[in-house]
């Protein structure tokens, strides 16, 4: 999969140096590519991996707190409690930095899962901080 990401950002920029016209098959701007590798990863039950590409898209579209809920979870898998909280939290700051809208339904649901993670606890998970 990573190796098919690596060929299809390769074909689009070739075909559109060679004057193809931009379509849904031939895209200057691709899909965030290291989200769909954390799918990828997360799906494979790669959950390391898979934090690590959720955490690289997030440096990319930090408005994003789909990413940010995933690397939780990832990090939930992992039995890292403490770093999930953090990535939980973050996640509803998002929301909340955004002004003249009201409160995302998702909120409800990181705050659940929030709850269900207990107490605050000392991360010790190898993966990279956010």
């Amino acid at each position: 999969y990573p190796e098919r990401l690596r060929r299809y950002e390769e074909f689009c920029r070739l075909a559109l140096e060679l004057g193809v016209p931009e379509t849904s098959g031939v895209l200057s701007v691709k899909p965030d590519k290291w989200f769909l590798l954390g799918d990828y990863y997360r799906h494979r039950k790669q959950f390391v991996r898979a934090a690590a590409c959720y955490l690289r898209s997030w440096r990319r579209e930090s408005r994003n707190k789909e990413v940010l809920v995933k690397a939780a979870e990832c990090c939930r898998e992992l039995g890292d409690a403490a770093r999930a909280r953090r990535y939980y939290e973050k996640a509803l700051a998002i929301n909340a930095s955004v002004a003249g809208f009201g409160e995302d339904p998702y909120d409800a649901v990181i705050r659940k899962a929030l709850e269900s993670l207990g107490p605050a606890a000392k991360s010790s998970s190898p993966l990279v901080r956010a």
